[in-house]
């Protein structure tokens, strides 16, 4: 939270200029959390779960966060978002091959593609919100649940159910 309003007050847009690393924080805590816990001596599945728990605490307070920062009606970050993403579409690189793949088919692509951007201007700032963050919930939850897969795998404590034979001199 703390480095996203620091690149609000730094950059106009900070939903460009590099808020996917915001995510390094989530990863950073379920490190955390799993690196104290290796001391106790974990399982697998306990450590999963701790992990999983982190990162769902993390993601929810960071989606919380967002929603409340971006939702403020006098907050021009979205609106600036919002023209940078239809911009994207409408100058991407791929378009013309979608259109030309569309012509293929029989379609009328350039038809097809204005009404796809036009269906996107047409958006209302709650829908442009809901899946601002709702992609942000997905990414971050996907990429929380595999490193906490990893980091469980890597710090868990293996216990065995049988004490190693000594060997007697």
């Amino acid at each position: 939270m703390l480095f996203f309003l620091i690149l609000f007050w730094a950059v106009d847009n900070p939903m460009e200029a590099g808020y996917k690393s915001t995510d390094f924080f989530v990863y950073l805590a379920v490190f955390v959390v799993l690196y104290f816990l290796y001391r106790y001596q974990l399982s697998f599945r306990q450590g999963f779960l701790m992990g999983n728990v982190t990162t769902l605490v993390m993601v929810v307070v960071s989606v919380l966060f967002m929603y409340l920062f971006l939702g403020s009606k006098s907050n021009s970050v979205l609106d600036t978002h919002i023209k940078t993403e239809i911009a994207l579409q409408e100058n991407s690189p791929s378009k013309a091959k979608r259109i030309e793949k569309l012509n293929k088919q029989g379609k009328n692509g350039q038809k097809i593609f204005d009404d796809y951007i036009q269906s996107l201007k047409d958006w209302k700032r709650s829908s442009w919100l809901s899946h601002v963050i709702e992609k942000e919930f997905m990414s971050k939850i996907f990429l929380g649940i595999i490193i906490s897969l990893l980091l469980s795998l890597v710090l868990r404590k293996y216990k065995p159910k049988e004490p190693m034979p000594t060997v007697q001199e």
